[in-house]
Protein backbone atom coordinates (compact mmCIF):
# COMPACT_ATOMS: atom_id res chain seq x y z
CA UNK A 1 0.00 0.00 0.00
CA UNK A 2 1.32 3.47 -0.85
CA UNK A 3 2.46 5.59 2.09
CA UNK A 4 -0.04 8.36 1.34
CA UNK A 5 -2.97 5.91 1.26
CA UNK A 6 -2.34 5.04 4.92
CA UNK A 7 -2.30 8.59 6.26
CA UNK A 8 -4.94 9.51 8.81
CA UNK A 9 -7.41 12.24 7.92
CA UNK A 10 -5.67 15.28 9.40
CA UNK A 11 -7.47 18.02 7.52
CA UNK A 12 -6.27 21.00 9.55
CA UNK A 13 -2.64 19.90 9.31
CA UNK A 14 -3.00 19.21 5.59
CA UNK A 15 -4.62 22.62 5.13
CA UNK A 16 -1.66 24.22 6.89
CA UNK A 17 1.22 22.42 5.23
CA UNK A 18 -0.09 20.57 2.20
CA UNK A 19 -0.11 16.89 1.40
CA UNK A 20 3.28 16.89 -0.35
CA UNK A 21 4.92 18.62 2.62
CA UNK A 22 3.41 16.07 4.99
CA UNK A 23 4.59 13.15 2.88
CA UNK A 24 8.08 14.65 2.65
CA UNK A 25 8.16 15.16 6.42
CA UNK A 26 7.06 11.57 7.04
CA UNK A 27 9.91 10.36 4.83
CA UNK A 28 12.34 12.18 7.14
CA UNK A 29 11.21 9.98 10.02
CA UNK A 30 12.86 6.64 10.63
CA UNK A 31 10.97 3.48 9.67
CA UNK A 32 10.33 2.76 13.36
CA UNK A 33 8.93 6.28 13.86
CA UNK A 34 6.61 5.87 10.86
CA UNK A 35 5.55 2.46 12.20
CA UNK A 36 4.69 4.03 15.55
CA UNK A 37 2.52 6.70 13.88
CA UNK A 38 0.87 4.01 11.77
CA UNK A 39 -0.02 1.96 14.85
CA UNK A 40 -1.47 4.93 16.73
CA UNK A 41 -3.13 6.98 14.01
CA UNK A 42 -3.89 4.61 11.14
CA UNK A 43 -4.57 1.36 12.98
CA UNK A 44 -5.93 3.38 15.94
CA UNK A 45 -4.35 1.17 18.58
CA UNK A 46 -4.20 2.39 22.16
CA UNK A 47 -1.03 2.73 24.26
CA UNK A 48 -1.22 -0.82 25.59
CA UNK A 49 -1.73 -2.34 22.13
CA UNK A 50 1.08 -0.32 20.59
CA UNK A 51 3.36 -1.27 23.46
CA UNK A 52 2.58 -4.97 23.03
CA UNK A 53 3.10 -4.71 19.27
CA UNK A 54 6.52 -3.09 19.74
CA UNK A 55 7.57 -5.09 22.80
CA UNK A 56 7.65 -2.03 25.07
CA UNK A 57 5.52 -0.71 27.92
CA UNK A 58 2.46 1.47 27.36
CA UNK A 59 4.32 4.34 29.04
CA UNK A 60 7.24 3.96 26.64
CA UNK A 61 4.82 3.88 23.69
CA UNK A 62 3.21 7.14 24.88
CA UNK A 63 6.59 8.79 25.34
CA UNK A 64 7.80 7.71 21.90
CA UNK A 65 4.56 8.96 20.35
CA UNK A 66 5.03 12.38 21.94
CA UNK A 67 8.63 12.56 20.72
CA UNK A 68 7.77 11.52 17.17
CA UNK A 69 4.89 13.99 16.97
CA UNK A 70 7.15 16.77 18.26
CA UNK A 71 9.75 15.84 15.65
CA UNK A 72 7.14 15.84 12.89
CA UNK A 73 5.78 19.21 14.02
CA UNK A 74 9.30 20.62 14.09
CA UNK A 75 9.77 19.61 10.46
CA UNK A 76 6.35 20.83 9.33
CA UNK A 77 5.46 23.90 11.34
CA UNK A 78 7.29 27.02 12.41
CA UNK A 79 7.34 27.51 16.17
CA UNK A 80 5.08 30.55 15.88
CA UNK A 81 2.22 28.55 14.34
CA UNK A 82 -0.81 27.92 16.59
CA UNK A 83 -0.74 24.33 15.31
CA UNK A 84 2.77 23.85 16.67
CA UNK A 85 1.47 23.33 20.21
CA UNK A 86 2.15 20.22 22.25
CA UNK A 87 0.07 17.15 22.89
CA UNK A 88 -0.59 13.95 21.04
CA UNK A 89 -2.88 15.36 18.41
CA UNK A 90 -1.87 15.80 14.82
CA UNK A 91 -3.89 18.55 13.20
CA UNK A 92 -6.83 17.98 15.52
CA UNK A 93 -6.83 14.19 15.09
CA UNK A 94 -6.38 12.08 18.18
CA UNK A 95 -6.33 8.31 18.13
CA UNK A 96 -9.47 6.57 19.30
CA UNK A 97 -9.15 5.28 22.86
CA UNK A 98 -10.32 1.70 23.16
CA UNK A 99 -11.98 0.67 26.37
CA UNK A 100 -11.90 4.18 27.77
Amino acid sequence: MAADARLPACDSLLDSVGREDLLAALQKLSPSERQLLDLFFVQELDDEEVGRSLGISAAAARKRKSRVIAKLRGVLLPSTSPLAGGGDRIGGHEPRRRGA
